[in-house]
C-alpha cells in the first residue's frame, strides 16, 4: 500500500466478512487479520462481530488490532492524526 492513494475501484473488502467466508475452507484453518484499524469501527460492534466470528469458527480467530498510521484514516474519523496516535499510546 505504501502510503499512496488507491484507485476508487480497488477491491477493498471488509476483513471480518472475508474471514467468515475463509473459515469455511476447512475446520482446522486458523483465520485472522494482520492489522485491523480499530478506530474506524465502533468498539462495541467490533467486539460483537469478532466474538461472534470466534464462536462460529470454534475459536479459530486471531485478531490483530492497530490504531492506524495514515492521516487520511484520522480524517475519516473527523479527528486529528495526533489525537488518534495519542489514544493508541494509552
Amino acid at each position: 500500500m505504501g502510503g499512496g492513494t488507491n484507485p476508487s475501484d480497488s477491491k477493498w473488502m471488509d476483513p471480518l466478512l472475508g474471514l467468515a467466508w475463509a473459515s469455511s475452507g476447512g475446520p482446522s484453518l486458523q483465520i485472522g487479520t494482520a492489522v485491523l484499524v480499530a478506530p474506524l469501527r465502533h468498539p462495541v460492534l467490533l467486539a460483537k462481530q469478532v466474538s461472534t466470528l470466534d464462536v462460529l469458527t470454534g475459536g479459530r480467530v486471531i485478531l490483530g488490532l492497530g490504531g492506524g498510521w495514515m492521516k487520511e484514516e484520522a480524517a475519516v474519523l473527523n479527528t486529528s492524526f495526533e489525537t488518534v496516535a495519542a489514544d493508541c499510546r494509552k
